[in-house]
């Protein structure tokens, strides 16, 4: 009777496992089903065709993501346009009013996909798409690209686009510690960002040999604003004879008046246009 009992449960045990890898698979041929059916209507006909699309991907949810995440081909060697137009249009559509939810979950579904991709190329996409969506939580997992030669500028340019206090650390950071042609994308960041820390790193990067280095420090520094960068910036405009050089140093001077009058310092403003009128014809 016991021995009946034990080959009842075990028939019943193995029976659920059963039913249970048969739903898994079945799920999975049903989302594989799903995305397959919406790419093959992309691009959207018109703007109700788009919207049904996207409530789908919305649907399909962080899974439907990674899914279409995954056939992503090497460059070169297919086609990826429908899964591109797809994506692009979701990170656009979740963008818009009380979707926080989708874009919560779409920040998520490209940062474990940023993460598993192997493709700088495809890489680069899934960034360009945190740059639409990203929001705080996306700053982690871009941040670990700012070194890479191939990735720091999409990168930073995410970065700047999210314009949070994490993300402006992770950019100034990144410039204390990385070399290379990186620092380029580093530097203009955090001029866009206006990041008032970077000063005392910008600072010497302003007088250095690189031209292009030089231009971007300065252009920061001038973005920034900060009243301690006015010796700097007149010393660059006034060895470039207030003329318009490689540098773009009396633009920059010119860019930094600018941006004080709009932070309500008129005073300094006005003398820097003394200054110009002074020394220009």
């Amino acid at each position: 009777m016991i021995m009946k009992r034990t080959s009842l449960l075990l028939l019943a045990m193995a029976a659920t496992s059963s039913m249970a890898m048969a739903k898994r698979e079945n799920d999975q041929r049903t989302l594989t089903t799903r995305v397959a059916d919406l790419l093959a209507e992309m691009p959207a006909r018109d703007q109700q065709h788009l919207e049904a699309s996207m409530s789908e991907m919305a649907a399909m949810g962080k899974e439907g993501i990674l899914a279409m995440k995954s056939m992503l081909s090497t460059p070169g060697k297919g086609d990826d346009s429908k899964i591109e137009f797809a994506l692009d249009g979701f990170s656009y559509y979740v963008m818009q009013s009380a979707r926080e939810d989708w874009r919560k979950m779409s920040v998520d579904a490209y940062c474990e996909s940023l993460a598993k991709a192997s493709n700088p190329e495809n890489k680069a996409f899934l960034i360009q798409q945190l740059q639409r969506v990203g929001n705080e939580d996306a700053v982690p997992c871009l941040q670990g690209y700012l070194g890479d030669v191939r990735l720091c500028a999409p990168a930073a340019n995410a970065l700047t686009s999210i314009n949070s206090t994490n993300g402006e650390t992770a950019l100034l950071q990144a410039l204390q510690s990385i070399e290379g042609d990186c620092r380029f994308s580093l530097v203009e960041a955090l001029g866009d960002t206006r990041h008032a820390a970077a000063v005392a790193s910008l600072t010497p990067l302003a007088s250095s040999q690189d031209v292009k280095l030089r231009k971007l420090s300065l252009y920061a520094l001038a973005n920034i604003a900060d009243l301690a960068s006015e010796d700097v910036l007149a010393r660059a405009a006034q060895e470039d004879g207030y003329t318009y050089d490689h540098d773009n140093a009396t633009a920059a001077y010119i860019l930094y008046a600018s941006r004080l009058a709009e932070d309500g310092k008129q005073h300094q403003a006005e003398k820097i246009a003394e200054t110009l009128l002074h020394n220009t014809s």
